[in-house]
């Protein structure tokens, strides 16, 4: 398997619950953009130029609405929504106009994004949604049909059944592939770069929300004695265990990773640092009996950077093994 370069990797990383509804946006332009020419064509009795006028309004509002619908609100299943709305205003454009004529091609742009975006299920929907559209004519017809026509609606119905799938494939694939980058072979837990792309994440979330957040570094006491007694693979098991006990006692929205030899790292949203004290104390009770730990916690202050609030981890973490191990140590303050 050849390596997913570090720009890639985060660009393909799968988005959280609420990352995909804003990225419909350049989509929706394009629609717009699209069904404008529609507009300025100019063909057609006035009754045309009505329902091309409404279907650009239309396109145009529901654009508006993925700028600035604030997603994060709103239940994920929802963000959806608006590709339904921008697939269904082509698809009866192109209904009107045929499968035949120049406006066919806008219907990729929604199926491109469900592609990329959406689930199996959303994308089969809209699959399914463009092909009623595109063979509404061939099946609504009662008289003689057009032979062109009837291959410009079989061989659309093609293409989009076809491209949006395999474009699905090809980037769950690579997603994969990045997810797999992003976690530590050893334990399974977020690898250190991981760890360093979504902190940032996390502060940015804590400003904006003026939400606490905190940070814990752990070392594992008496590693290397074990790991010389017992070898390198009963040191592996043992992290591996460590990884899991306090992977259980951890929430869904705190990120754990491994930090390199046996250092761990935790991130640790809405917390305290008396809060992250607690729960470090409830994770180092968790520790295997073979091997003991301690840990270093700091709580990001306002303006301060990620480098400074792990720094300030690192050294709370350095005092708690000075003290003996077993220890948990609360930085100072960040000095602005």
């Amino acid at each position: 398997m050849q390596p997913i370069s570090d720009d890639m990797s985060v660009l393909l990383r799968p988005l959280s619950a609420h990352g995909r509804g804003r990225r419909l946006a350049p989509f929706a332009f394009a629609t717009v953009a699209g069904l404008g020419i529609v507009l300025i064509d100019g063909t057609g009795d006035g009754r045309e130029l009505a329902a091309r006028l409404g279907a650009v309004s239309l396109a145009a509002v529901l654009t508006v609405a993925v700028v600035v619908v604030p997603w994060s609100r709103i239940p994920a299943r929802f963000e959806v929504v608006p590709g339904f709305g921008i697939l269904a205003v082509v698809g009866l454009v192109v209904t009107g106009s045929g499968a035949q004529s120049a406006y066919a091609p806008l219907i990729m742009l929604p199926l491109l994004w469900f592609a990329v975006y959406a689930n199996r299920l959303s994308l089969g929907l809209a699959i399914a949604s463009a092909d009623a559209f595109l063979l509404a004519d061939v099946l609504g017809s009662r008289g003689q049909l057009d032979p062109g026509a009837v291959r410009a609606s079989l061989l659309w119905t093609a293409v989009v059944t076809v491209v949006p799938w395999t474009l699905h494939r090809f980037v769950s694939d690579l997603q994969h592939r990045a997810a797999l980058a992003d976690r530590d072979y050893v334990t399974e837990l977020l690898s250190r770069r991981a760890w360093e792309e979504r902190l940032p994440e996390e502060i940015t979330r804590a400003r904006r929300d003026a939400n606490p957040l905190s940070i814990a570094l752990f070392d594992l006491d008496q590693f290397k004695q074990y790991n010389d007694l017992h070898g390198h693979q009963a040191g592996d098991a043992l992290l591996r265990q460590v990884a899991i006990a306090w992977g259980e006692r951890l929430r869904s929205t705190d990120l754990l990773a491994r930090f390199g030899g046996d250092e761990y790292c935790a991130a640790l949203p809405g917390c305290s640092a008396d809060d992250a004290y607690s729960r470090a104390a409830r994770l180092l009770e968790s520790t295997p009996t073979a091997v003991g730990a301690s840990a270093g916690i700091a709580e990001w202050e306002d303006g301060e950077t990620m480098e400074s609030l792990v720094r300030r981890a690192d050294q709370a973490l350095y005092e708690a093994k000075s003290a003996g191990g077993g220890a948990i140590v609360v930085a100072r303050r960040h000095a602005a």
